[in-house]
């Protein structure tokens, strides 16, 4: 097994979302906007004033999808399994050293009656300016070299957190150090 010290910094905004359930979702697009967005935020602490947080699953996920991706023709399924049990991120939480965070609103699609679209207005925080430190253990047969090029490609391909399929959560390497 590897071991990396990783800093990465974030080249697109990264958005929370913190999923705790439908009925909870409900009773939350009922409060006001800012306290939803509280709601959905990851702090260091059960505090307001806390430390903004990330999921150390959302790097690992965003890793290991990244794996999956660039495995060839009929290799996914084995590389799915080597990753999910090969790629660990130590910290439960990141701590992004900071405490404050801008609103996002916008407009999502939400199917009523099966098919028919209507759109709901969401809050989200948003962080724009954000810098991620953590370990990275990596039990794979690869190169230093390989795992530093695969993490490259999941920032700048596949990010983290919310709306990462539309761009948000994108990160580049800053430091990269074997530990």
């Amino acid at each position: 097994m590897a071991s990396f010290r990783v800093t990465v910094t974030g080249i697109t905004p990264v958005m929370f979302d913190k999923f705790s359930g439908k009925e909870a979702v409900k009773r939350n697009q009922e409060l006001p906007y800012d306290e939803q967005c509280q709601k959905k935020v990851y702090r260091m602490e059960n505090d307001d004033k806390a430390n903004l947080a990330i999921p150390g699953v959302w790097l690992q996920e965003s890793l290991k999808e990244s794996f999956i991706v660039h495995a060839g023709r009929g290799k996914k399924q084995e590389m799915d399994r080597q990753a999910s049990s090969g790629i660990q991120i130590r910290e439960l939480m990141i701590d992004l050293n900071q405490t404050d965070y801008e609103i996002d609103e916008r407009q999502i699609p939400v199917k009523k009656n099966g098919s028919t679209v209507d759109r709901n207005i969401v809050y989200r925080p948003l962080l724009r300016n954000w810098i991620a430190t953590f370990t990275l253990d990596i039990n794979m047969p690869l190169s230093q070299t390989d795992i530093m090029a695969e993490l490259k490609r999941a920032g700048e391909e596949i990010g983290m957190g919310a709306g990462r399929k539309i761009g948000f959560g994108r990160f580049q390497i800053e430091k990269f150090t074997k530990i």
